[in-house]
């Protein structure tokens, strides 16, 4: 036995099982928790989605305000940074070994900020780029309290979750969202063949 797609959709204006493309996290939340939403997870944006990199001048805006940023620059830093309130909570080294040099856990937005600016000072080209975590054993945990994840959920771009009691065998929902409003859900339903 396995199964193929029933079903699959991508909305992008309206309303699908009580999700409203344009409403905000909250709503979504509220209506996650109504569905029995399980297994939720914070997850990237895809390409298309994403922030542009930025110049120098709107860097801070984006650090003050996203919970994942990477930060890349001429000399081969290839950084992601995950912030939890106002401190990192976890940092992915991709490039140089002088990561650790520069930032640290625990380390403050404002402090990220001053140190990009230093980094910029030494005519390095610098990027920033807004991501989201992918971090399933975290999740997990989480997922015990279910209004608990979610409330760490709202902190995220990308929201992945399964709604169980969908027959047959459930359902998949990516939700994500710009500037705290839903822009994309995509959804997809197995049936099972014999």
């Amino acid at each position: 036995m396995g199964w193929m797609l029933a079903e699959k959709h991508e909305i992008t204006t309206g309303e699908f099982r009580g999700f409203v493309v344009g409403r905000t996290k909250q709503s979504a939340a509220d209506n996650l928790l109504k569905l029995g939403g399980r297994d939720l997870m914070g997850i990237s944006l895809p390409p298309d989605l994403m922030t542009p990199k930025l110049a120098p001048a709107d860097i801070a805006a984006v650090v003050n305000n996203r919970n994942g940023i990477r930060v890349t620059d001429s000399q081969g830093l290839n950084a992601r940074l995950f912030f939890e309130g106002d401190q990192i909570v976890a940092i992915e080294n991709r490039g140089v070994d002088k990561v650790e040099q520069l930032f640290k856990i625990g380390q403050t937005r404002e402090s990220v900020n001053h140190q990009l600016e230093l980094i910029s000072k030494d005519n390095r080209r610098i990027e920033v780029e807004s991501i989201g975590r992918i971090d399933s054993a975290y999740w997990g945990v989480v997922n015990r309290d279910a209004a608990k994840a979610v409330n760490i959920l709202r902190g995220y771009d990308g929201w992945h979750f399964i709604v169980p009691s969908e027959k047959p065998g459930g359902a998949t929902y990516r939700l994500f969202f710009s500037e705290d409003r839903l822009i994309r859900l995509e959804y997809e339903r197995p049936r099972f063949e014999k």
